[in-house]
């Protein structure tokens, strides 16, 4: 009775299991196995892998344009002529500012890809703002005088 009743649950057991095995889900209309969501899963990184990543990323744009600014740096140092200087710094401003845009488009991924919609909200503002300022600046009020200057005849 005790072997009938092993077998049994070896077989309720070898049937789970089977059953498992050949189960399928159905992911974007296209047919999983479980060892496939499987390797999928060990595919994904964790949150702070994907925070790593993203920082190293970030470093490295930073790295890359710290070092185009040293070399302007020198340029600027070994100028003989200083005309050239009010360019040369024009392009330091350049850098910084493609920089920083570059670094929060690379956040704005990580963002995207945690499903933090307030924080992709949020830096795709700033790139806007860094990319197309004068979207961002004060009209004018029409409806405002404009005051005399005062001058010393006024006084």
């Amino acid at each position: 009775m005790r072997t009938q009743k092993s077998i049994a649950t070896l077989m309720i057991l070898s049937g789970i299991i089977v059953s498992q095995s050949f189960a399928q889900s159905t992911v974007n209309g296209t047919i999983v196995t479980p060892a496939q969501r499987k390797t999928e899963l060990s595919a994904e990184k964790t949150p702070k892998q994907l925070r790593t990543e993203t920082e190293e990323k970030v470093q490295a744009i930073h790295d890359k344009a710290r070092a185009e600014i040293l070399a302007i740096s020198e340029q600027i140092k070994n100028l003989k002529d200083k005309k050239d200087e009010f360019e040369l710094q024009k392009q330091v401003e350049k850098i910084k500012k493609q920089a920083e845009i570059d670094a929060l488009k690379v956040r704005l991924d990580f963002f995207k890809t945690k499903r933090d919609q307030k924080m992709v909200d949020e830096v795709t503002l700033v790139i806007d703002r860094l990319e197309n300022p004068e979207k961002y600046l004060p009209k004018p009020d029409p409806n405002i005088q404009r005051r005399e200057p005062v001058t010393n005849e006024t006084k």
